[in-house]
């Protein structure tokens, strides 16, 4: 739909493996990525309801269902594969992942939701689609009512990391703390013609974004994302540079050969994003290389992307073309 869109959040996906295994060169990339995910989801999910899929709510429900889990099908199987043959270098890589005994905590595994804060994940970064989940059926409910009510709430949404996260809480993660990156990205959708940045001005910020995230953090000494740390100073900091930035995400292209592979390129960074953690301990098992080392990033990203390719091959690419025909039904 946007090639420019669809390649940054190939970039994001990436920068989370990066964050994940070679952490000293990233020290926050991968929060502020999923910060970024978050506000993007915003925009999308208003502009598929308001747009897409207004008042056909449940061709939206399916579409959604068929986007999120049966890659994340695909990848729990991968992920409980993985740590049923190697546990301890399953809980050595990340120590949540580890196979569920509680049926509540399978359940939990297998629907996504009520996934924040479990300790026992066997894909580690589900936490975050929990988040996507709850949005979603808020932003549906909010559908329901007058624009003006929705505009209110979202801006009300944006207070609440302030308002409601306490100093010893986590900000990244917390339903609370991505109220702000959700609640961006929708009330783009509905100011975006009023938004008028001059491209130059754009331009620099979408150059500054990857400064913001791999070397303000390093010059700084940004680690975390909690409100007593002020690292995440730097998560409001980037949304609101995606936001004044966004109409060139939004850019159409005429260029054929940009479009195909940049789509290509955005379909691989769900799968990229879910599967990351299986290449991490495969790669450890089987190259010994431990975690945070550049040889890790390298040897884990390969087999990440091959494992992002197959699950995109038998996955993906199949139900584009049934999510596709849901889009354009009447």
């Amino acid at each position: 739909m946007y090639p420019n869109l669809s390649l940054f959040r190939f970039y994001l996906a990436f920068c989370v493996v990066i964050f994940h295994f070679y952490r000293d060169i990233a020290p926050q990339a991968g929060t502020l990525a999923v910060f970024l995910f978050f506000m993007i989801s915003g925009f999308l999910i208003v502009k598929l309801l308001e747009e897409t899929y207004k008042e056909r709510y449940r061709e939206f429900i399916t579409n959604r269902f068929l986007r999120l889990y049966p890659t994340y099908l695909f990848a729990l199987l991968c992920g409980y594969i993985i740590i049923k043959a190697f546990p301890v270098e399953s809980l050595h890589i990340n120590p949540v992942m580890s196979l569920p005994r509680d049926l509540n905590i399978i359940l939990d595994n297998i629907f996504i939701f009520d996934l924040y804060g479990q300790p026992q994940r066997v894909v580690p970064v589900a936490w975050s689609l929990n988040t996507e989940l709850n949005f979603y059926i808020l932003f549906l409910v909010l559908s329901f009512f007058s624009i003006k009510l929705r505009k209110f709430v979202l801006f009300g949404l944006m207070l609440f990391p302030f308002l409601f996260v306490r100093k010893d809480l986590v900000f990244y993660g917390h339903f609370f703390g991505s109220a702000i990156a959700f609640s961006l990205g929708a009330l783009y959708y509905y100011y975006k013609d009023k938004i008028r940045i001059n491209v130059i001005v754009q331009y620099f910020l979408v150059i500054s974004i990857p400064i913001i995230m791999f070397i303000v953090p390093i010059l700084f000494n940004f680690s975390g994302a909690r409100i007593i740390d002020i690292g995440w100073i730097n998560h409001i900091i980037i949304l609101f540079v995606l936001f004044f930035s966004f109409e060139f995400f939004l850019k159409k292209s005429n260029n054929i050969q940009y479009s195909k592979v940049s789509e290509f390129l955005g379909m691989l960074s769900y799968p990229l994003f879910l599967l990351h953690w299986v290449a991490s301990v495969i790669t450890y098992k089987f190259f010994e290389i431990d975690r945070n080392s550049l040889e890790h990033l390298l040897i884990g990203g390969g087999i990440a992307l091959i494992l992002s390719v197959l699950a995109y091959l038998l996955i993906e690419k199949p139900l584009s073309y049934k999510r596709k025909r849901i889009r354009e039904m009447c």
